[in-house]
């Protein structure tokens, strides 16, 4: 029996797959926080600030659940990866057009994003993923730099640097702050990116 598209849109999202529609559901928030951002309310800034911590845990959440039910897929992985990506560029994008940092931040995750988005495109053709059984990492120091509990954590840094530059908005005293953290961010983004690019010949 030929599977329709509406059957493949309920598979791979809904019930079917918890995971995939808590990423899309992320993406979809981003919608309401860039409306935010622009607005001059205070309270309005915070709300930014509490959605993106949720959108934090919803990013853990995804990854646990996609293993504990056993809802892991290829294509799983990299719309999960491309959540970020949509995410993470669109508000380093919206900084700058807030001239809260320099314009070439967003330039360069944006660069590096491209770069390992091919690579890991590259590896997938290959039949390789970016994480799990069939990794495409190669030795157990890229898979630490990339896939661990404690460089995704330290990558996390990113969120706090959000949260300053939405706090500088309000109070300018933070904005210093909030460009030391960014520039720690964007170092942590890259090392982390540059295992990426060069496990990326499979």
């Amino acid at each position: 029996m030929i599977e329709s598209k509406s059957q493949k849109w309920s598979r791979t999202f809904f019930w079917n797959n918890i995971p995939n529609t808590i990423t899309t559901i992320r993406i979809l928030m981003l919608l309401p926080i860039l409306c935010f951002l622009y607005a001059n309310l205070s309270v309005l800034k915070v709300m930014v600030i509490a959605s993106l911590i949720i959108m934090l845990f919803m990013d853990k959440l995804d990854g646990y659940l996609a293993r504990r039910l056993g809802q892991a897929t290829r294509f799983g992985s990299i719309f999960d990866i491309a959540g970020d990506r949509i995410i993470e560029v669109t508000l380093w994008m919206v900084f700058a057009h807030l001239k809260l940092i320099p314009v070439w931040v967003p330039i360069v995750i944006l660069i590096r994003g491209i770069l390992t988005d091919s690579a890991r495109y590259q590896a997938l053709s290959n039949g390789k993923t970016p994480f799990g059984k069939q990794s495409m990492m190669k030795s157990r120091l890229t898979e630490f730099i990339t896939g661990s509990d404690f460089m995704r954590a330290i990558a996390n840094v990113k969120i706090l640097a959000f949260i300053l530059l939405i706090l500088a908005t309000m109070y300018p005293y933070l904005l210093g702050l909030g460009l030391i953290v960014t520039y720690i961010s964007i170092f942590v983004n890259l090392l982390r990116g540059i295992p990426v690019i060069v496990d990326a010949d499979v």
